[in-house]
């Protein structure tokens, strides 16, 4: 009996030996593993650091915190991997690059990563479609680039610098409405100062065709409408004209006093002046046309 007792106890203390060199062995490729990052070699330090993993996972309870350890450096690499891929630009590469991370990073439990690696596949792809949709503008292809500006607004609703591009885009197609819901949506997340600019220039485009188009109280409308966005004399220009093809001097003469207020020394000035007395002298009121 008493020898059995022995050779128990040689047994036991033959394990203890050989899990500690385990365990060290482990240490070792993590330490190699980290160096190899440091020095800018992402996959070696991968692939050591895998190695470690495997180690430490059959060590048991001794080896569990190293297991964990050795599970954020892998999910950090492939983030680390996929974010160079990022920074080159190469879209579908870095799609497919997070995908790995966040797949990986889901297998460890890595919350963290995970929402990381989403978000950025993302804003990846979004990069894709807005180079596609330069392109297509480029030749001005704008039935195409719209889709793919709505394509990254589903991506992304929330997003008021997608919905900017899209309107603006809808705007070349003169798709008024479309532009208009866009751009208001814009202005209210994130986006106001550009997107205020646009709406202004929409709805003097708006009124120059309802000038064209004869609907006067339309064009009245839409300068006065441009203006409250941002104020441009050619609005208050356009808006007077409409106003003295309705007869409203009162509002004609406002119009253009606010164009020639913004616009001090504009070439056509003395021309506004006559216009504006001609218009009196024909409604009949003398005293406004010698004015």
């Amino acid at each position: 009996m008493k020898k059995i007792f022995v050779m128990l106890a040689a047994a036991v203390l033959s394990a203890g030996i050989m899990s500690a060199q385990d365990l060290n062995a482990a240490l070792e490729l993590a330490n190699q593993g980290n160096d190899a990052f440091t020095a800018g070699s992402p996959e070696l330090a991968l692939e050591a650091f895998q190695q470690s993993l495997k180690i430490a996972e059959g060590l048991g309870e001794e080896g569990a915190n190293h297991v964990e350890t050795c599970k954020t450096a892998i999910c950090n690499i492939y983030m680390s991997l996929a974010k160079n891929t990022y920074k080159e630009k190469n879209w579908d590469g870095a799609v497919e690059a997070f995908a790995k991370a966040k797949e990986v990073a889901t297998q460890f439990g890595n919350a963290e990563v995970v929402a990381e690696a989403e978000e950025l596949t993302k804003s990846a792809a979004a990069n894709k479609l807005a180079g596609l949709a330069a392109e297509a503008k480029k030749v001005k292809d704008f039935p195409a680039a719209i889709g793919y500006y709505k394509q990254m607004v589903e991506m992304d609703p929330t997003n008021g610098g997608y919905a900017l591009q899209l309107g603006q885009t809808y705007m070349s197609v003169k798709d008024w409405a479309a532009a208009e819901q866009n751009l208001l949506f814009a202005k209210d997340n994130g986006q106001e100062k550009n997107a205020v600019k646009l709406l202004s220039r929409l709805y003097l485009s708006r009124c120059q065709e309802a000038l064209k188009l004869k609907k006067y109280q339309e064009a009245l409308d839409f300068a006065k409408k441009s203006n409250e966005f941002d104020e441009s004399a050619n609005a208050y220009k356009l808006g007077a004209s409409a106003a003295r093809a309705l007869n409203n001097l009162t509002v004609c003469e406002e119009m253009y006093l606010k164009y020639l207020e913004v616009s001090p020394n504009a070439k056509d000035a003395s021309d506004i002046k006559l216009t504006l007395a001609a218009s009196y002298q024909k409604a009949g009121n003398k005293a406004k046309a010698k004015e």
